[in-house]
């Protein structure tokens, strides 16, 4: 029975011990929040002192935009070597007469001399309806882009140009 009389009052005396130490020197003024407020206001007044000086004008003749030349910024490359101009000029001359003489032509420059319309056949037809359009705006014969015009659309759509076929042939 002592023990649990002991006990409670052992519980008591740290919950006291423990609200007087968080609760109540908090209240208190303590050293760390001086000198935290302390180096809070020597940082402000530091970034003020920054912002006074850099809001002041610069004075050019002290400044090291003094030692830049205007021609640079007005003239492309004023300080180029004088083998690099002749360089330039050889390099482009070769890559001329490679690419455009000497060279193979090969799948890709096949590729890329292909009409649009060979490359998407859909686009041929849709081609082929403006001509058809602008044709007869002008007043001008349609009937050969009309036969065109069915053959590319027989090509997506066999079964509604049959009868087509069949007659032209």
């Amino acid at each position: 029975m002592q023990h649990l009389y002991l006990s409670s009052i052992k519980s008591n005396i740290s919950k006291r011990f423990i609200n007087f130490v968080f609760f109540r020197l908090k209240n208190t003024s303590s050293v760390v929040p001086k000198v935290t407020q302390e180096i809070k206001e020597a940082a402000k007044e530091h970034v003020r002192e920054l912002r006074r000086e850099f809001d002041k004008p610069i004075k050019f003749s002290t400044s090291r935009a003094k030692h830049w030349d205007t021609a640079d910024s007005i003239v492309f490359n004023r300080h180029i070597g004088k083998f690099t101009r002749p360089v330039l000029i050889v390099t482009i001359l070769i890559n001329m007469f490679y690419w455009g003489y000497y060279r193979e032509e090969n799948d890709i420059d096949d590729m890329l001399s292909m009409e649009p319309w060979q490359v998407f056949p859909r686009l041929n037809l849709e081609y082929l309806k403006t001509a058809e359009r602008q044709y007869r705006e002008a007043g001008l014969d349609t009937s050969q882009i009309e036969v065109k015009k069915k053959m590319i659309q027989d090509m997506f759509q066999p079964q509604v140009n049959e009868e087509v076929r069949v007659k032209y042939k």
